[in-house]
């Protein structure tokens, strides 16, 4: 089992809401919504197998809703060293791409039962923020002009509802998680 602890963008609060619950109005007999927001998009993490990227000049393209976003960065001068602060990832036009420090403890189990060891492991992650919902997303991945990695993928969204089903907003949103195996 992998538990992930860091930065983490996606459920820290671009798109997490306000656990808050829907309280209804005893004489009108109608739910009183609270003013906790969300708003839709995907958040995409792109990372090594082993979460050590490899030394190298790395260009990213990623491809969604008809436009195309080319990022480029030189490893390790680009990654981030600290799990509290992100390095941007410049890309043109510009898109919310972030590398994060992200720790994680592999956990060893004894035959199915309890736990009985953590190893923690640390490594950047790349994560992207997009403010909707493409069909269809595209990466590709090169590093000194090789390519690497090329994916293409349909998100899949859930509908979440900060305030209650019967309270606006409802927004989809949706989670690719994506491995580089090289």
């Amino acid at each position: 089992m992998r538990l992930v602890r860091g930065y983490l963008p996606f459920i820290a609060g671009i798109w997490a809401c306000a656990d808050v619950a829907v309280h209804h109005d005893i004489n009108a007999n109608r739910p009183i919504c609270t003013a906790a927001g969300c708003s839709d998009g995907v958040s995409v993490k792109l990372q090594s197998r082993e979460d050590n990227w490899k030394n190298g000049s790395y260009a990213f393209e990623f491809s969604f809703s008809n436009r195309t976003y080319l990022c480029a960065t030189d490893i390790p001068a680009g990654l981030s060293t600290s799990p509290t602060v992100p390095s941007r990832l410049p890309c043109s036009p510009d898109l919310r791409a972030h590398f994060l420090v992200e720790s994680h403890c592999d956990m060893v189990s004894n035959r199915g039962t309890a736990t009985t060891g953590c190893h923690m492991t640390v490594g950047n992650v790349l994560s992207l923020l997009i403010d909707e919902t493409p069909d269809v997303f595209a990466i590709r991945v090169k590093r000194d002009d090789n390519a690497i990695f090329y994916r293409e993928v349909t998100p899949t969204y859930h509908e979440i509802a900060p305030n209650g089903e019967t309270c606006e907003p409802i927004c989809s949103v949706g989670v690719l998680n994506l491995v580089i195996d090289e």
